[in-house]
């Protein structure tokens, strides 16, 4: 909710138009915790009750830097301990 209320209605990052030290700290969060931690615990993507939060996670998605990202993440995951992080719970 907090990030919801301070996120840009608008725009790439989350503060102004370039990445900043806020962007690499919520790109990995925001990919773990809403999204892998709400699904395994059958609370389904977290994100998708705040549509600032939703939307800036799916820009980051598309953005150079912050799908280079979480590409390398999901990379190290695959290839670790922690891979059934990646696996969607039926």
């Amino acid at each position: 909710g907090h990030l919801e209320h301070f996120l840009p209605e608008h725009g790439s990052y989350a503060v102004g138009g370039r990445i900043t030290t806020a962007d690499c700290a919520m790109i990995p969060y925001l990919h773990f915790f809403p999204v892998q931690f709400g699904l395994h615990m059958g609370k389904g993507d977290l994100t998708r009750a705040h549509p600032k939060v939703s939307a800036y996670l799916d820009r980051m998605r598309s953005d150079a830097v912050g799908g280079r990202v979480l590409g390398e993440i999901t990379d190290g995951l695959k290839e670790s301990r922690l891979k059934m992080l990646l696996e969607v719970p039926a």
